[in-house]
């Protein structure tokens, strides 16, 4: 049964880290891609030193699982135990930086699979490397499909969520320094998976409108959809109306507070980011609002579909799937180093083992003076990684 619900994106994801042009607008101008990630060879976990206001570690589908190599429902090898020691020399390297504000984990920490080797220990054991070699600030945590194979989100959320939620959801926001804040969304809010009786119920109703195979037994299969419908599988999820007010709101009070703001969920949102297969179920709700507030919105960044993945909105908001580190063979370690360069007003993503390096242009935002981080010296951004078209 996990083997047959564990079935991620990737075996569907081709998709380079491309748009068309009907999708990004300005995409030339907007993107510039290096052709292959730092490393790529997979010899070594070092990155070299960048210049900028923000600097966020990035790391996504850890998956591990104590068990032998496998291989996903498409083909595509998967080292299960090397993503382990991969999070271990992904943490070193980004402490080693010096100057890495916080790290993102956008979720699958631990495989499926852990459900019947102690997933609380494998989860445990993923965080713990993580924590003990990255010090020098937080990590912000989601959570995906995998963690919810194998625990009760009661289980899962005190061991990834640092921050005060009284609610008990898997949505918050925090500040990543003076001029940007980040928003988590649970992407799984309305889901099958270790869910209230009152999701699982809407979750049923989403998917028995959408796919007959759902009241086939076949919950997780697009087979018969096409285009965007084949989103509705039960590994999927949506976001429910209390988080999408939220959202909005939390939105507004960055505005109000001349805030800029990172996203960050384990599904992704834009269609052009991803196979429809990968996509929250409602996406278009969440991208309508983050679309009033694109003045301030600058990228959001998510996991899910292993292979990774881009777009961007007409109103110039990027969307960043990041390539896997489970799917990375020994010795390559797969994660990324987010840069906010001031003097160009950019994102560069410096990536390494699989991971796309790519600059994305934020012209988009709000014109306001960018406020340099005191940790940081933003006059030698010019030397900053190199990222060519």
């Amino acid at each position: 049964l996990i083997e047959s619900i564990g079935v991620v994106c990737a075996f569907a994801v081709v998709r380079k880290m491309t748009a068309s042009p009907s999708s990004a607008v300005g995409l030339l101008s907007s993107v510039e891609e290096e052709e292959e990630a730092d490393n790529s060879s997979g010899s070594t976990c070092r990155s070299s030193s960048s210049s900028a206001s923000l600097r966020l570690g990035l790391l996504a589908d850890i998956q591990y699982a104590p068990i032998d190599d496998g291989f996903s429902y498409g083909g595509t090898p998967r080292y299960y135990r090397h993503a382990l020691d991969a999070a271990e020399r992904a943490s070193l390297d980004l402490e080693s930086q010096g100057n890495i504000d916080a790290v993102l984990n956008l979720g699958d920490t631990i495989d499926g699979q852990c459900v019947n080797h102690d997933p609380l220990s494998c989860l445990q054991r993923v965080l713990s490397v993580l924590t003990d070699n990255y010090v020098s600030g937080p990590i912000h945590h989601t959570y995906g499909n995998h963690e919810l194979y194998s625990m009760d989100r009661s289980t899962l959320f005190p061991q990834i969520h640092s921050h005060d939620n009284e609610q008990d959801v898997g949505y918050y926001s925090t500040i990543l320094n003076k001029q940007w804040k980040l928003i988590v969304l649970d992407s799984y809010d309305i889901s099958l998976l270790k869910q209230s009786k009152d999701k699982r119920d809407l979750a049923h109703e989403i998917l028995s409108e959408n796919n007959p195979n759902y009241k086939l037994g076949m919950e997780n299969s697009p087979e018969g959809l096409e285009g965007l419908e084949r989103r509705f599988v039960a590994f999927g999820g949506g976001i429910d109306t209390p988080q999408l007010n939220w959202l909005r709101q939390t939105l507004e009070e960055a505005r109000n507070d001349g805030q800029y703001v990172l996203i960050m969920s384990h599904q992704p949102i834009m269609p052009e980011s991803s196979h429809p297969v990968c996509l929250v179920w409602n996406y278009q709700d969440v991208m309508d609002i983050l679309d009033d507030y694109s003045d301030i919105v600058a990228m959001h960044l998510s996991g899910h579909a292993h292979s990774g993945g881009y777009g961007r909105s007409d109103n110039g908001i990027h969307y960043r799937v990041m390539e896997a580190i489970l799917e990375s063979p020994p010795p390559i370690c797969t994660y990324g180093i987010l840069n906010i360069i001031n003097s160009n007003k950019s994102i560069q993503i410096q990536g390494f083992g699989n991971c796309k390096s790519a600059t994305y242009s934020l012209d988009h935002l709000r014109q306001q003076p960018l406020q340099t981080d005191d940790n940081h010296n933003d006059n030698d951004a010019t030397n900053s990684h190199p990222l060519i078209l």
